[in-house]
């Protein structure tokens, strides 16, 4: 009893100091680079963010949850996991690239389209970092996702801020967030050992 009072008190210390550092650093960054960028730039991605957002809330589809539920998972029912949450990944970020003209079309900007596309990329590695982050949880490795959480977000957004400062324009908040999916999705697997099979197993 004394074990899981611990680690659930464990949990919630480190899950909060890494949201609220988050918080920090994201708002340091982000008020540099309100003074590096034009409040145009900064609008133009935040209109194209709202459909990224709305497209986010398939790529988990309880995946993560259910990790975290099911501690008894083999390494081939972990694999179809990990294979599912790409092809969730792939049909958003396709589905969103191929909606590129109509969300250019309704804002009334070409400018948008490649926008978009960019961003479709965002789609495919958040989904498929979906395994890897309940495995994380369901092995209560709550600080070591902080402290991957922290640290991307002061990387990327370092970079973020060098490239608005040599001339990126808004690709420099778009680059930021590729960077901070792919980073998350490469680290967290690494990290969670995610078995990469070619399987697949409906149960």
């Amino acid at each position: 009893m004394k074990d899981i009072r611990q680690s659930f008190f464990s949990g919630i210390k480190h899950t909060a100091i890494a949201q609220y550092s988050n918080v920090f650093i994201n708002l340091f960054i982000g008020a540099v680079l309100a003074r590096l960028l034009t409040p145009e730039e900064f609008g133009t991605v935040a209109m194209v963010t709202v459909f990224v957002t709305f497209f986010s809330l398939f790529s988990d589809m309880g995946i993560s949850v259910g990790i975290v539920q099911f501690r008894n998972l083999t390494s081939d029912n972990l694999s179809s996991i990990f294979n599912l949450s790409l092809i969730i990944g792939a049909t958003l970020g396709i589905g969103f690239w191929f909606s590129a003209h109509l969300i250019a079309g309704f804002y009334n900007s070409d400018k948008f389209i490649k926008i978009v596309q960019a961003l479709s990329i965002v789609l495919l590695f958040h989904a498929a970092a979906m395994p890897a982050l309940g495995i994380l949880r369901r092995d209560q490795k709550f600080k070591q996702i902080g402290i991957i959480t922290v640290s991307i977000s002061l990387i990327t957004g370092i970079v973020g801020i060098i490239l608005a400062y040599t001339g990126f324009s808004y690709w420099a908040l778009i680059i930021r967030s590729i960077l901070s999916a792919v980073f998350l999705f490469v680290i967290q697997s690494i990290l969670a050992k995610i078995p990469i099979k070619a399987v697949w197993d409906f149960k």
